[in-house]
């Protein structure tokens, strides 16, 4: 008998992954089975096919959707989460079709709360997902992988990880949130995925949304390769026991479940083997596949026409007369740990959504307000350089306010760049980040851009009491504003690579040399950065520069914080961050877009790098009162990175057109 497992060339590619492993299997066992794209073949004797329907019937346009006949002869297989805007698509279009299935035991659950008729498609082990073989001498040198769509709930989870998986070797993959029908620098894809997991040691699952449910893709890919699953509690994980095959906890307490299994590696290997064995030996895909393809089998036969037969009219909603499941058996008993009670909960918690992306929410006045308030602030330089100036002064010099006595012999290859203005709360704590590097070549410069209060008394005091950190402190006598303090100390560092630290963030001590080792591995690359921890009023609050460096993003967002790790000689050849005060608070942004338009790139570094704080109210901060406004005239400098301008932009020196 002949099967077609149809999917969307504009879906989601592990739908895809999972159909050739079905198809695979199917084929093992002498079946006609092969994966086809976008459209149902046309009906013949004995043919079935096969469709995840929240996946093929949202993104195939409606001309290529089944005929009633081709549905008779469907099965519906169910892969999401109960409670979601795609389970009931699912349900939908599963009603109309001749048979349905789920890869989960709450799936079934749910089904059967509203009436369709379903069993488990079960999954499991298959060599097809296997690049671990179960060599117990393979080297591992990921600590800690998590892979998944960027969405809320898991950024702020995954930035509350942070502090207790600095020091680990963490990969975070986190495309966006949109069809992936291709590989993507965050998104892998067959032997590079499953090559990846078997490097790694512990593999994160953080659920995208509320349901307790547990999520039998991402297990099988994990132990098929000899990774330790450490999930969230979920409903439908048996034969799977927690504590025995995989890891399971409350999603706040992963990180230190990861952790613990980190240092104590003999628990964390016979878990691992444990559950390998367990899928390998017990729980292999193919009876799964092949109960599948008896289920296509008998709807395909209850298609056939038979001599003598009468024609049926179509049921009242449109379905043939074979459909609504009619040769599906009844649903499977419940196993341990589907969840108790016929019905689930409706989920609405908003941390399910997808990170926002920053919106021009005040409009035109948040625009007027932008130019007032910029406008105010260059008078009041103006003001103040007439008044040093009339003191006898000088309103462009730097007063070299302290310097270590390490400072003149230090022969950096990281200095450590930090502008200061009245931060005299914050600026300790990034001192300090600096102090713990444990990359010994670092010096740091501070650049005080006039400060009023006793920020710059406060770092003093800091370096003396540390002579052995190569450091120097600096002071204008005018605020110069921020981009002109970052190009000062790019100038006057002495290493070649310059990390910039703002006063009120912090790095992790491994920070300077992850950076530098990303920079050493791709030569190319003008920058490097590193996923920093989002902190709001002390709490997590999500995660910053933690996507591989992607220039269609920057039409969209800005991906990179400005904490990043400069070529020096590069980026001054550039013309370093740009002063043009229409584009305050966007100077990082129209660095990393003019580095693209010629060509250059950045590089992600594994592991957090280091925490940033963002004070409660920030959406409403000078930076993002005209979002719009700002992007339109990134699109003007730089057209072919951030989208073609309607009028040619002025006022910007050439270099950084």
């Amino acid at each position: 008998m002949p099967i077609r497992f149809v999917a969307s060339s504009a879906g989601n590619a592990f739908m895809t992954e999972l159909f050739e492993a079905l198809a695979g299997e199917l084929r093992d066992h002498g079946a006609d089975a092969l994966v086809v794209l976008d459209a149902f073949p046309d009906p013949e004797p004995g043919l079935a096919y096969a469709v995840v329907p929240h996946e093929y019937f949202a993104l195939t346009p409606q001309d290529a959707w089944p005929s009633p006949e081709q549905l008779a002869r469907t099965v519906a297989i169910g892969t999401e989460q109960p409670g979601t805007v795609w389970s009931a698509l699912m349900i939908r279009h599963a009603r109309r079709c001749g048979a349905v299935m789920d890869i989960s035991q709450v799936g079934l659950v749910e089904l059967a709360r509203v009436g369709v008729r379903a069993e488990r498609l079960t999954l499991g082990y298959t060599a097809r997902w296997d690049r671990w073989g179960a060599d117990t001498a393979a080297e591992r040198p990921v600590d800690v992988l998590f892979m998944g769509t960027m969405k809320r709930r898991r950024d702020v989870h995954l930035s509350s990880y942070a502090d207790v998986l600095a020091a680990r070797e963490v990969r975070l993959l986190l495309p966006a949130h949109r069809p992936k029908s291709a590989p993507e620098p965050a998104f892998l894809l067959g032997a590079e995925k499953h090559a990846l997991i078997a490097s790694s040691t512990v593999m994160l699952n953080i659920r995208s949304q509320i349901p307790p449910y547990f999520e039998w893709l991402r297990a099988i890919e994990a132990i098929s390769n000899g990774a330790v699953l450490v999930t969230e509690h979920g409903a439908g994980h048996a034969p799977l026991v927690a504590g025995e095959h995989y890891v399971g906890g409350a999603p706040e307490s992963l990180g230190l479940l990861a952790d613990a299994l980190l240092r104590e590696p003999e628990r964390a290997a016979a878990i691992r083997d444990a559950a390998y064995a367990l899928l390998r030996d017990t729980l292999p895909m193919g009876p799964g596949a092949m109960r599948l393809g008896e289920v296509a089998e008998a709807i395909a036969h209850a298609c056939a026409p038979r001599a003598g037969a009468v024609a049926q009219e179509p049921e009242a909603d449109g379905r043939p007369p074979q459909a609504a499941n009619a040769a599906a058996p009844p649903p499977a008993p419940a196993e341990p740990g589907a969840l108790p009670g016929p019905r689930l909960p409706d989920f609405t918690d908003p941390a399910n959504e997808p990170v926002p992306v920053p919106s021009d929410a005040p409009g035109e006045t948040g625009r007027r307000l932008r130019a007032t308030t910029l406008a105010l602030r260059a008078q009041q330089r103006v003001a103040a350089a007439l008044r040093v100036t009339a003191a006898g002064g000088d309103p462009e010099g730097l007063e070299i306010v302290a310097e270590t006595p390490s400072y003149a012999g230090a022969a950096p290859r990281v200095t450590v760049c930090i502008p200061l203005f009245e931060q005299p709360a914050e600026v300790t704590e990034a001192l300090l980040s600096v102090a713990v590097q444990d990359l010994d070549d670092v010096d740091l410069i501070v650049h005080d851009d006039a400060s009023t209060d006793d920020s710059a008394a406060i770092v003093a005091g800091f370096l003396a009491e540390r002579p052995w950190l190569p450091a120097r402190l600096v002071r204008r006598a005018v605020n110069g504003g921020l981009p002109r303090a970052r190009n000062t100390m790019l100038r006057a560092a002495r290493a070649p690579l310059a990390l910039m630290l703002d006063a009120d963030n912090a790095i992790y001590p491994q920070a300077a040399r992850r950076l530098a080792a990303a920079l050493d591995g791709d030569p190319g690359a003008t920058f490097a950065y590193g996923a920093l921890a989002i902190h709001r009023d002390g709490r997590p609050d999500g995660l910053l520069s933690a996507h591989p460096w992607d220039p269609a993003i920057l039409r969209e967002r800005n991906p990179v914080d400005a904490l990043a790790l400069l070529r020096r000689a590069a980026v001054l050849e550039l013309g370093g961050y740009t002063e043009d005060d229409r584009l305050h608070g966007w100077e990082d942004y129209e660095l990393w877009a003019r580095i693209a338009a010629g060509g250059g790139r950045g590089v992600l570094a594994d592991g957090y790098i280091g925490r940033y704080r963002r004070a409660a109210g920030s959406m409403l901060a000078l930076t993002d009162l005209d979002v719009d406004g700002m992007r339109t005239l990134l699109g003007e400098l730089h057209p072919a990175v951030m989208g073609a301008p309607s009028q040619p932009a002025a006022g910007l020196p050439s270099a950084q057109r």
